[in-house]
């Protein structure tokens, strides 16, 4: 008999004898074929055996099972008994489990706030799932205070071990200077973990960067291959960020088509780039017969998804009844839509709206605002017309 054989006979008269880490450790070993043929059963035998006493680890393996059904009948309602059971003795597993209970509506009515309590639990202890919920809370101020800090704090918790969403997050968050000063640098190591367990949205920001030359040293070849890799996925950031690459020739040969096929994957799927760099080939006929039908509808969709260009297209689009009947009024709304968010077009095309009173009373007041803030924005239309 092999010295790892009486290994295992001395531990399974342990767990025999009512030891319950030894009933755990047996269950552990049954539930993964560790050393010992797979047998579910026996493992939610000794899980069970040693949970009754109180095992704190055994009782959210138990909870486990019950959840997803391992060697079992899916049960939410026991799997909610033993996490509850193993929550009192502070387990983070359980914990999180409660507040994805919470988040899902199994067994308890839908409540985020009440999940974002155990989240909070969870992430105190350790769980990095629970770490980058929590995380995402604070950043989008969902049933909880927006707080940027903390988002950036807890993001950076389950970061640092390997959480592929929070490693993406926390590179956005270097990158875009959000709960910390910017830093490309750290931008970009966060980028490269993600991109290198396979995320798409990593994959296609490191396109990005290394197309733009930003946090890195401007690398073609290299952004074509992340946008690639991205592009392989079916993630519409890489789908643009690739059909850029085909329809200016930048580390790739220049394959108009290609582009135009790629940009309407990403468009099919709701991308707001895509679609508004679409309308705009459709609407000036660039690389594809001039369709301002087509053009309009492009720019409808990619407005609704808050494209600022685009709205001021769709403004043109309607001043000017190009692929749809001429509406002032509705020109004016995307008009002052994307010119309040700075858009120096819309701002310029805005004050001839004013001066001409077209879907506005004629304003010259009005309209001398919009030239000079399109002025200052650098519009060359609006500075030629107040130099006269």
């Amino acid at each position: 008999m092999s010295k790892w054989k009486s290994a295992l006979d001395k531990l399974e008269d342990r767990a025999q004898s009512g030891d319950s880490e030894s009933q755990y450790r047996l269950a552990y070993k049954y539930y993964e074929g560790d050393g010992i043929k797979q047998d579910y059963r026996k493992a939610i035998k000794w899980f069970s055996l040693a949970s009754e006493k109180g095992h704190v680890e055994a009782q959210a393996w138990l909870g486990y099972i019950y959840l997803w059904g391992k060697g079992t009948k899916i049960n939410r309602k026991i799997a909610l008994k033993w996490f509850k059971k193993s929550s009192c003795s502070g387990n983070p597993y359980a914990q999180y489990n409660i507040g994805m209970f919470y988040v899902v509506g199994f067994e308890l009515s839908r409540d985020y706030r009440k999940a974002i309590r155990w989240f909070k639990k969870a992430a105190k202890g350790g769980h990095a799932g629970a770490q980058y919920l929590l995380a995402d809370s604070y950043s989008r101020g969902r049933s909880i205070r927006r707080n940027t800090k903390l988002a950036f704090f807890w993001f950076r918790e389950a970061a640092l071990q390997s959480h592929t969403k929070a490693q993406l997050e926390l590179g956005r968050a270097y990158y875009y200077g959000y709960g910390i000063k910017q830093n490309n640098r750290l931008a970009i190591h966060w980028f490269k973990k993600a991109a290198l367990s396979g995320n798409a949205v990593a994959q296609a920001q490191l396109a990005m960067c290394y197309f733009e030359g930003k946090g890195v040293k401007k690398d073609l070849r290299k952004a074509v291959n992340y946008a690639r890799l991205s592009a392989e996925q079916n993630c519409s950031d890489g789908l643009s960020a690739l059909a850029g690459a085909y329809l200016f020739g930048e580390g790739i040969r220049k394959n108009s088509k290609k582009a135009v096929q790629l940009f309407e994957k990403a468009a099919n799927q709701g991308d707001t780039f895509s679609l508004a760099y679409l309308g705009y080939m459709y609407w000036h006929g660039l690389n594809v017969k001039k369709d301002y039908k087509k053009a309009f509808s492009l720019f409808k969709k990619a407005s609704a998804g808050g494209g600022i260009k685009a709205q001021m297209y769709l403004g043109i689009c309607y001043h000017n009844g190009q692929g749809t009947r001429k509406n002032y009024k509705k020109a004016i709304y995307w008009l002052r839509l994307a010119a309040k968010q700075s858009n120096s077009e819309a701002q310029y095309f805005l004050g001839m709206s004013y001066q001409d009173g077209k879907g506005v009373p004629k304003n010259e007041r009005m309209a001398k605002y919009w030239f000079k803030k399109a002025a200052a924005a650098g519009n060359e239309q609006a500075i030629n017309l107040l130099a006269k």
